[in-house]
C-alpha cells in the first residue's frame, strides 16, 4: 500500500492498479486453472535474468492471493 501514498507521475499512476474480485464462485479445479493462467501471464512478462531492462524500467511488484472463503450467513 506504500505505492498508493507515494507521489508518482501520471504515467506510472495510470499504469498501476490495486484491484480485487470478491464475487467469484469457483470449484477447486476452476480456481487451480485460474491460478495457472495468471501465473502464465506473469511468466510471459518476466524477463530472462540476463536481459537488460528497457529505458525507464523500474522494479514492479505483482501480488496475487486466491483462496476460498466460507459462505457468510446473513442473519
Amino acid at each position: 500500500m506504500t505505492y498508493v501514498g507515494e507521489d508518482w507521475d501520471d504515467t506510472w499512476r495510470n499504469a498501476g492498479t490495486v484491484s480485487d474480485w470478491c464475487d467469484l464462485r469457483l470449484t477447486p479445479d476452476q480456481l487451480k486453472a485460474l491460478n495457472a493462467e495468471l501465473m502464465a501471464v506473469v511468466a510471459r512478462h518476466t524477463p530472462a535474468p540476463d536481459a537488460e531492462p528497457g529505458p525507464g524500467a523500474l522494479p514492479v511488484v505483482v501480488q496475487l492471493q486466491s483462496f476460498p472463503r466460507k459462505e457468510q450467513v446473513i442473519a
